[in-house]
């Protein structure tokens, strides 16, 4: 966790001082949560997560990594391995007309997804990496008008996701070795994605059989009821286009 809020810190530009102080603690505190040798209760961690502007998923992650029976002992549920599903959120699944698929955060693991996922997305399948999918897949700049910022904005939340050590570690460090190296990775690893200029939560596909483009509204949510430990990626048509195809 440290390491990631040393990393969260530099991409925002802000020195130790000035994070402490946003976060109300002292910069010797700070500086050793972000050495790994002073724990952090929930109320001052919240705090942080507000000073250096935490994304909610990243949050919940980091969470568990700072207290990492808290949540499962609250919720009275067993940790589940990183990549199942229980048999009625494939059945949830596969009732979804439109691209949904479960992920595992923070490396974009697909665990499970539908065959309209896997039309939007061909070649990406349950147990596939988006970073690996849209970084290797030859189809991936074909599907992605847009392949470009995609990539980058993928890369780039690769790199500065929360890694623990254990599984996820390992995982972390296996996408990196397949794409290192690889056209355009340097480039995104080491930049910060220039803003879109639109809505960050609209995605621009295009149907490789027809080479018709339509847009889709991104949703990614996380079940409470059950609590689960993946999230839900999902595309609705952009009611505009869905009026033009039909």
């Amino acid at each position: 966790m440290g390491r990631y809020l040393r990393g969260r810190r530099d991409l925002l530009g802000l020195s130790l001082k000035v994070v402490a102080s946003k976060a109300g603690m002292s910069s010797d505190y700070l500086g050793r949560v972000e050495r790994g040798t002073q724990q952090i209760g929930l109320d001052t961690l919240s705090n942080l997560f507000d000073a250096l502007d935490v994304d909610e998923r990243s949050r919940e992650f980091l969470v568990k990594l700072a207290h990492p029976t808290l949540l499962d002992s609250a919720q009275k549920r067993e940790p589940r391995a990183y990549g199942t599903a229980h048999t009625h959120d494939l059945i949830d699944l596969q009732a979804s007309p439109y691209p949904h698929a479960l992920m595992r955060w923070p490396l974009f693991d697909v665990i499970a997804c539908n065959a309209a996922f896997e039309a939007a997305f061909p070649g990406l399948t349950a147990g596939g990496n988006v970073v690996e999918w849209v970084m290797l897949n030859p189809q991936a700049p074909l599907v992605l008008p847009d392949w470009a910022a995609f990539a980058h904005g993928m890369v780039h939340s690769l790199r500065f996701a929360p890694k623990p050590n254990g599984e996820v570690a390992q995982r972390f460090a296996t996408i990196v070795d397949r794409c290192a190296g690889l056209p355009r990775w340097d480039q995104f690893w080491n930049t910060y994605p220039p803003d879109p200029g639109g809505d960050s939560d609209v995605i621009l596909l295009r149907t490789l059989s027809s080479d018709e483009q339509s847009r889709h509204i991104v949703r990614i949510d996380k079940p409470e009821f059950p609590a689960n430990i993946w999230h839900r990626y999902r595309l609705i048509p952009y009611p505009e286009d869905a009026a033009v195809a039909a």
